[in-house]
């Protein structure tokens, strides 16, 4: 294993982990991939402490206009979502 410059064989003008060494159809599929997968996650985690964190998930004998905001939004931004994975997987669906 040639060690010289091993850094430089790493590192990635583009900041997408090595997927430029890669033909270029599966490096955009991949980073379509954790691109999709990363708006997934915090989309969830803004999301779940919103609404845990903050107690706006539950319905405690009342409707607070707080929890019918939290599903407004919660709604809203799903949708918003989708239509943003739509249009980036809209070459492969």
């Amino acid at each position: 294993m040639d060690d010289r410059n091993w850094k430089d064989q790493t590192r990635t003008n583009s900041g997408y982990f090595c997927f430029e060494n890669m033909d270029p159809v599966v490096s955009a599929f991949m980073q379509r991939i954790v691109w999709s997968l990363t708006s997934a996650l915090v989309w969830l985690m803004i999301n779940a402490v919103a609404g845990l964190k903050f107690e706006l998930a539950f319905f405690d004998g009342n409707h607070s206009i707080g929890t019918i905001l939290y599903y407004c939004w919660l709604v809203g931004s799903i949708f918003l979502l989708f239509k943003l994975f739509k249009r980036w997987w809209k070459e492969h669906l």
